[in-house]
């Protein structure tokens, strides 16, 4: 008996499901917030530049340059998309948004890989501070060329198709293939845009906090200047911007584990067995909170109250001078300040004299000092 096949023909587009305004309303939401957030911290680094030639500016600066190219040639192309469910923008303009979309994810996951190995090199190589410059404008470069070549793919294996079962055009942005092949590359995206960052990022960061902790141990072993372990100002001063910096690093490398984390395994699961309609639709939400990092990132630097700051070891020594406005508040500061101003008005009666270390001249010929802020009573000096 002859098998009876169907097909169904639609001869107007579909009304717009409710999971589709959802989507809508989340990629709008998205765009306002990736917006504010990186053009803010874009604008910030750009102002910090002027003062301070720092990698880890360089590298955010170029980070919000990447987060913003997420923004408008990934999130705002689909945007449209899915509001008309249809592709009108021609062969070439697939073609066109589907290479700078892979190139934004590329640069953005790059950029952060960036970071972490920034601060692994200032920590096991202090001494080459001349040197970080050179190589972060070598990783940011490289960066590009690896996100370009990454993505040049796209432009030949995507195009624009009429889609079957339909009475009338319905063109849509899609790959030319399908089957074996297609699961091989998508693979190959996922494997290289999301879990070999994190592999590198995991690595560099295992090392770092090893390295710190190593150097903590040392510093608190007796040895004969100092025989009961103590540490001095300046290393428990250095240690402390040493964390502080790792912390904000170690959150946006959190941030970015807790967004793109159910994208990497939903990919596997969605390419290694049967597709059905509600699998997709589950699997486009997951990249979409994949996508999220790029919102995400500039809160990492507004919660760390990070002040990008690019300083040596020799920096520490200036901030024992302000110690009392990073622990105490304005009144023990005060209080701390008038006791000592007696002290020396009545040794000056006798004939001694004391050295005011609240007084900053006095680091003038060998420290440079960096500003307080006055608002918080904080140091917002971080090793990097």
């Amino acid at each position: 008996m002859e098998e009876l096949s169907v097909s169904y023909w639609y001869t107007a587009i579909p009304p717009m499901q409710p999971i589709s305004y959802v989507r809508i309303y989340l990629l709008a939401m998205m765009i306002i917030a990736s917006t504010i957030g990186n053009v803010s911290t874009l604008l910030i680094s750009l102002q910090l530049r002027r003062r301070r030639k720092s990698t880890v500016v360089l590298l955010i600066l170029h980070l919000a340059i990447t987060d913003l190219l997420v923004t408008y040639l990934h999130m705002v192309p689909h945007l449209i998309w899915y509001s008309t469910e249809a592709w009108y923008g021609g062969d070439f303009l697939c073609k066109t948004i589907k290479f700078f979309s892979s190139f934004g994810i590329f640069c953005s996951s790059f950029m952060t890989v960036n970071i972490s190995l920034d601060h692994c090199l200032a920590v096991f190589h202090p001494l080459a501070k001349r040197h970080r410059p050179r190589n972060a404008k070598i990783m940011v470069i490289s960066s590009y060329v690896s996100a370009a070549f990454f993505s040049l793919p796209q432009a030949f294996l995507f195009e624009v198709r009429l889609l079957p079962n339909f009475s009338f055009e319905f063109p849509q942005c899609m790959a030319k293939f399908m089957g074996p092949f297609q699961t091989t590359y998508a693979i190959a995206v996922v494997v290289l845009q999301v879990l070999l960052p994190l592999v590198i990022m995991w690595i560099a960061y295992i090392a770092i906090f090893l390295k710190i902790r190593k150097e903590a141990f040392r510093g608190s072993k007796p040895s004969e200047d100092n025989p009961k372990g103590a540490r001095t100002a300046r290393s428990r001063l250095f240690f402390r911007a040493q964390y502080r910096t790792l912390r904000m690093i170690v959150t946006i490398f959190l941030v970015f584990v807790v967004n793109w984390t159910p994208y990497l395994v939903g990919s596997f699961v969605y390419l290694l067995s049967s597709n059905t309609e509600d699998m997709q639709t589950f699997f486009e939400f997951l990249f979409l909170f994949g996508l999220s990092n790029s919102c995400f990132n500039p809160i990492v630097y507004g919660a760390c109250n990070l002040h990008y700051c690019d300083t040596d070891c020799s920096c520490c020594l200036k901030m024992k001078s302000n110690e009392w406005s990073q622990s105490g508040s304005d009144r023990k500061t005060s209080m701390f300040t008038l006791k000592w101003t007696r002290g020396t008005n009545r040794n000056q009666n006798s004939g001694r004299k004391r050295v005011n270390f609240n007084d900053r001249s006095i680091y003038k010929n060998s420290v440079r000092m960096n500003p307080v802020n006055t608002g918080s009573n904080r140091m917002a000096t971080h090793y990097v």
